[in-house]
């Protein structure tokens, strides 16, 4: 099949700095590519089309935009397509500059993960089941022990230096905590939790100690249930209406559609908007600690108060020795010790893994 390229004058391709996104209608200009990576600071498009099936790949300038557009773009939806998004080099980890060595180059990981100091050398996780180890959050298990195969890397022990991802830091948080709850104590609480816990992992960030996760208690088991509650009867009496375009701006408040893990059913939960991107809203996930790019006119109105008074599920984390394997981690219960906070951000607590955990 013949694969025609779309016109233009000669570009300079910058490999390790292009994102790939497929399944995009062959009707697309390249205009158009550009303005859906408007939020990642596009700059060129190559655009082909083979038969009915088109593809580009767009440079976005910085691995960490790399990042970044891969984590919040794959598998969104756009003009009925579901996207995919992924860096363009599939050799992107294992390629270094000598002025780059310092900087690793990660696989596709959610906002802010692919910025460490080094490039920390992880073995593939392993494909075995997980499924047993995946509660749903709506449904909390009693079993919370289940041991947690594939969670870190340990072939480098060597000490490195992770960058904070953006969402986690104290100062993306306050703005969270303001817009949606009006108040900043959730943050002060959650810097007192400490000794033996179990964590319910609601977002990691692949190949870094940082994620997110539920403390299974017996407070966070009652705040669940009230909320998913009253989230599904909304949702079952369409009480809360479509936003128009002009509704959605950084720092709304909101309700957005959650899919966790491909294939599923999505589940309506709490958001915070950060930013519009055209026709395109990045939102924040303040119950699980993720981020995902969605149709601005797929959000919904949520500004009754009562959904408000319940402070956010999750809470940051990173490991206190190890990093996350690449595979991406959630619903799966780890037990271990909190053992004080990060230097650079207080309230991201450190967590020592249990030993049938290591």
């Amino acid at each position: 099949m013949e694969v025609q390229r779309s016109e233009g004058g000669p570009r300079t391709i910058r490999k390790h700095l292009e994102v790939y996104v497929g399944n995009i209608p062959t009707a697309i200009t390249e205009i158009e590519i550009l303005q859906l990576f408007a939020g990642f600071e596009a700059q060129n498009v190559r655009k082909f089309v083979a038969g009915i099936k088109c593809f580009a790949f767009v440079d976005v300038g910085s691995e960490r935009n790399v990042q970044l557009a891969v984590s919040q773009l794959n598998s969104t939806l756009y003009q009925g397509r579901k996207l995919r998004v992924n860096t363009a080099d599939p050799d992107f980890s294992d390629k270094r500059s000598s002025a780059d060595k310092d900087t690793p180059k990660t696989q596709a990981t959610p906002t802010g993960a692919g910025n460490l100091v080094r490039k920390e050398k992880a073995a593939q996780a392993s494909d075995s089941s997980t499924a047993s180890l995946t509660p749903d959050p709506r449904k909390p298990s009693k079993d919370q022990s289940a041991p947690l195969s594939g969670v870190t890397v340990r072939e480098d022990r060597r000490r490195f230096v992770y960058a904070v991802p953006t969402e986690m830091r104290g100062c993306t948080l306050v703005h969270v905590l303001r817009d949606c709850f009006g108040e900043l104590v959730w943050l002060q609480s959650i810097t007192e939790l400490c000794g033996e816990v179990g964590l319910l992992l609601t977002e990691t960030h692949p190949q870094t100690p940082f994620f997110w996760a539920i403390h299974l208690s017996e407070g966070a088991h009652a705040d669940m249930l009230r909320l998913f509650t009253a989230l599904a009867e909304a949702e079952e009496e369409s009480r809360q209406p479509f936003l128009t375009k002009s509704d959605v701006y950084r720092g709304k408040r909101c309700l957005a559609e959650l899919i966790q893990t491909e294939g599923e059913e999505g589940a309506w939960n709490r958001a915070w908007v950060q930013d519009v991107v055209g026709m395109f809203a990045v939102v924040f996930f303040v119950d699980f600690g993720t981020t995902a790019t969605i149709p601005v006119m797929s959000l919904r109105a949520l500004e009754d108060e009562a959904f408000w008074k319940i402070p956010p599920l999750a809470q940051p984390f990173m490991l206190e020795q190890d990093i996350l394997s690449p595979r991406k981690l959630i619903r799966a219960v780890i037990k271990g010790n909190v053992t004080g906070s990060c230097v650079s951000e207080p309230h991201i607590r450190r967590l020592a893994l249990s030993p049938q955990q290591d």
